[in-house]
């Protein structure tokens, strides 16, 4: 993980809100989460046992804010309408991939379309960063064989505001 050249609490701060954003963004297993945070903590703190405590620690404690930010959302989130917006353009015949780890992931899915003789009529397709700056998401997509890259620098939080 590129931290920068932050002081030491910087960078573990910079760490803490990483294994925030990667809880949250709700696409990897629990022990994926964990592996991915571990290894960015592993990189600053070397040693091993305390990479281990460090990366429970920031786990455990964005876990806490989730469920405390959680209980004080609407029924009805910003999430809720991303995820009804990609049921209706799945509806329209549109392919979409959630949380793919780059274009050549999309295109391995269209080739697997295409060897059983299926076509989507057009693909939307969007990752979620692995490693690197948390404060920034990726936005892939790929339309009718035209591939367009988008980067967009904030995150899509699931709050109500």
């Amino acid at each position: 993980m590129a931290i920068g050249s932050l002081r030491r609490a910087g960078r573990l701060d910079q760490l803490r809100a990483f294994a925030a954003m990667q809880l949250r963004s709700g696409y990897r297993t629990a022990d994926e989460v964990r592996a991915d945070v571990l290894e960015a903590v592993s990189a600053e703190v070397r040693d091993p046992a305390e990479s281990a405590r460090l990366t429970d620690e920031y786990l455990e404690d964005a876990e806490r804010a989730w469920h405390a930010d959680a209980a004080t959302w609407p029924s009805s989130t910003p999430y809720d309408a991303l995820v009804a917006a990609f049921d209706e353009l799945r509806a329209s015949g549109v392919l979409v991939l959630e949380a793919v780890d780059d274009h050549w992931a999309a295109n391995d899915a269209l080739v697997a379309l295409a060897e059983r003789g299926e076509s989507p009529r057009r693909l939307a397709y969007f990752t979620i960063p692995t490693s690197g700056t948390p404060s920034s998401t990726r936005c892939w997509s790929s339309i009718s064989g035209m591939a367009i890259e988008r980067t967009l620098r904030t995150v899509i939080s699931c709050s109500p505001t």
